[in-house]
């Protein structure tokens, strides 16, 4: 797998003294919100959306907090990089644990599309899939999943088995 190292310019909004996510200590001025501004590679940007989401299973209080920003930080990627891999995946990722299956199946696919091997864009479609209610193809993007290597900057969506 190939990461791309171009920049980004993010943009995020802070209102807390203490938070230093992306490495950066934000600071808080008169209780209101101030949008921050800096530059990450595309590389780092889906390391903090992983741990944004992985922070949620530690503390689920976090969970639209965290899954909002993931979202929000892809999605400046995704504007000017609409085809990078790690990205559409992970998106497609944080759409289909927010329920937006069908609009995640897309990003899973594009990125199968465009030549993935990555092991979490044949499984989480294969989720994403299953929970659309049509369960075409979900197995077998499942057990295609089986022959495939995942990256350690991608993750595996959530499913209940039990709930199908």
């Amino acid at each position: 797998m190939k990461f791309s190292h171009a920049i980004i310019n993010i943009a995020i909004f802070s209102d807390n003294i203490s938070d230093r996510r992306f490495g950066v200590l934000k600071n808080h001025q008169n209780g209101t919100n101030r949008l921050l501004r800096f530059r990450m590679s595309i590389e780092d940007i889906n390391k903090k959306a992983k741990s944004l989401i992985d922070e949620t299973w530690k503390d689920n209080s976090k969970w639209h907090q965290n899954f909002d920003e993931a979202k929000s930080i892809l999605e400046q990627v995704l504007h000017n990089h609409t085809d990078d891999e790690l990205t559409l995946i992970n998106y497609g990722t944080v759409l289909c644990d927010m329920g937006k299956h069908q609009e995640a199946a897309e990003y899973f696919k594009k990125a199968i599309d465009q030549g993935s091997n990555n092991k979490h864009a044949f499984y989480n479609l294969g989720v994403a899939l299953m929970n659309c209610s049509t369960d075409e193809n979900a197995m077998f993007y499942m057990k295609k999943a089986k022959s495939k290597q995942a990256c350690a900057l991608t993750w595996v969506a959530y499913f209940d088995p039990m709930g199908h």
